[in-house]
């Protein structure tokens, strides 16, 4: 049935005037993938599947959907399923990011399952969106006048389709993938913004789905807009750190206070330096608060989260008088920019500015929207995103701060949410994993995402951030998950190691 069911659903599809379901973007009548073995990697299978830009505007024509098939390495057998991983952002390319290492992490899943990479449109391969003047921002849109004006670029180059790029559409290419492939039911995987598109599928597509495993997840519904729960993570995570070290708890009372005096500080004050970064280049280094805010933000962001390791230290070092500590964490966190078809930030602005609750109504003109905007900052608490003030936090290159450029983003013609008001989440065995030091997506939203599903299993790891199948024991978890519909014991995520913190350097 399997093989069958590609052709036959082409075939209704023209039947249908080219749509497999109610509301879904319409697949081309000749829409069965020819898989070819993937340059570089022969291991994989590429293809793509055609879609319609809008179900409803038939005159904008197609797209294409790219994707990459590993096959079970286990050919005496048929597969028993497919494992769908879906990368994060939003903006990666899962065909490029998430393959090798997704595809080693679930070397014992895939012994008999398959493992598909569905590029998300406007990423790796599904016609990535390179926006030059968004592309070239390290990190993704400053808050400022030229990260406006980029926006706006984007958004002109973009045209007619700069509000076809939101998750629910995106949740419909995946399945029209799926369906192009005959594949019945999927194990689907997320990860960070991977998280809120698998949300948006699962409403979608409850009967399309055997399991979700939402690593490092965050609510499709409810976000705080301004996501206050970031700045707490990092207040709880600051003091987790020190109190589970001893030096540390030797060395600050409260590290927490600490990174408020060094952010006063610079505040006052910048810092500037010369300084040679991990990737050897010598860069003239200037931070002030809104870069220590931005530290901040990224200290759990990855796992194991080394900026925890360092960030109470560079700022006692500081109000020491001794600057270099943290002009060299700094300069050792500095990037050169992705190319769009790894890490597309024009799609990162077409899906947030789409997407995400915004402290203004999207739909309101632009001279609107810039004044709510306005009032809705000045009623935030002045301590909303301690031990930052509101200025640095939202003047950071972070998300939070990002989302205020959405401003210039042209309004949606209609309504798309994420999630459709009133939806609930399936009865389908759901496995949440989240890090107790995890900044981006914070431990408390996760929990709060957890009890909307009716059948979930929730995992604390301790000690750690953002993507948890970084760890071994992360992977052991979900591979035993999608084997048995259940993680098993979850001791090891208790045990994970605690981090070593610095102490301060000496003037």
């Amino acid at each position: 049935m399997r093989r069958l069911a590609a052709p036959v659903l082409a075939v209704l599809a023209v039947l249908a005037g080219g749509a497999l379901w109610p509301g879904a973007p319409a697949l081309a009548a000749h829409t069965r993938p020819v898989l070819r073995p993937c340059a570089g990697e022969p291991i994989a299978l590429c293809g793509s599947v055609r879609v319609r830009w809008d179900h409803r505007r038939p005159a904008l024509g197609f797209t294409h959907i790219a994707f990459k098939l590993y096959r079970h390495t286990d050919h005496s057998r048929p597969a028993l399923g497919t494992l769908v991983a879906l990368d994060g952002g939003p903006g990666g390319a899962s065909t490029r990011n998430a393959a090798f290492p997704v595809y080693y992490a679930f070397t014992s899943v895939l012994r008999r399952r398959d493992l598909l990479l569905v590029d998300q449109r406007g990423t790796g391969d599904s016609e990535a969106i390179d926006c030059p003047a968004l592309q070239q921002t390290p990190a993704q849109v400053l808050p400022t006048r030229g990260g406006r004006a980029a926006v706006r670029a984007c958004a002109r180059r973009l045209g007619r389709h700069a509000n076809l790029y939101g998750s629910a559409v995106a949740a419909e290419d995946l399945d029209a993938v799926r369906a192009a492939l005959g594949i019945r039911r999927i194990d689907l995987y997320g990860v960070s913004y991977g998280t809120f598109l698998a949300q948006a599928y699962a409403v979608r597509h409850p009967g399309r789905l055997r399991s979700l495993i939402l690593d490092s997840a965050y609510p499709a519904r409810g976000m705080d807009p301004w996501e206050r729960d970031n700045a707490r993570a990092l207040r709880l995570g600051l003091e987790r750190v020190c109190r589970r070290d001893a030096a540390c708890r030797a060395a600050h009372r409260d590290p927490v206070a600490d990174v408020a005096r060094a952010a006063a500080r610079l505040r006052r004050r910048p810092v500037l330096g010369r300084v040679k970064g991990a990737d050897g280049l010598v860069r003239l280094v200037r931070i002030g608060a809104p870069e220590l805010a931005g530290l901040g933000y990224d200290a759990g962001g990855f796992t194991p989260p080394k900026l925890y390791e360092n960030l109470a230290a560079v700022s006692r070092a500081l109000l020491a008088g001794n600057p270099q500590p943290l002009l060299q964490l700094y300069a050792d966190n500095l990037a050169e920019p992705d190319p769009a078809r790894n890490e597309s930030n024009g799609l990162y602005a077409a899906v947030t500015c789409h997407d995400y609750p915004l402290p203004f109504d999207r739909f309101a003109p632009v001279r609107t929207r810039r004044a709510e905007l306005a009032r809705a900052r000045a009623r935030l608490p002045r301590d909303a995103f301690a031990p930052f003030s509101v200025a640095d936090w939202l003047s950071a290159p972070i998300e939070p701060a990002n989302y205020t450029t959405c401003t210039e983003w042209p309004s949606p013609p209609r309504s798309d949410p994420p999630i459709p008001p009133g939806a609930r989440f399936p009865r389908v065995p759901t496995l949440i994993l989240a890090g107790d030091l995890d900044t981006s997506t914070a431990l408390g939203t996760a929990r709060t995402l957890a009890r909307s599903f009716p059948h979930v299993r929730f995992v604390t790891f301790r000690n750690r951030g953002h993507v948890l199948l970084a760890t071994p024991c992360g992977q052991q978890l979900v591979a035993r998950f999608v084997a048995r519909l259940d993680p098993g014991h979850t001791r090891c995520a208790a045990r994970q190691p605690p981090l070593r913190p610095a102490q301060a350097a000496a003037p």
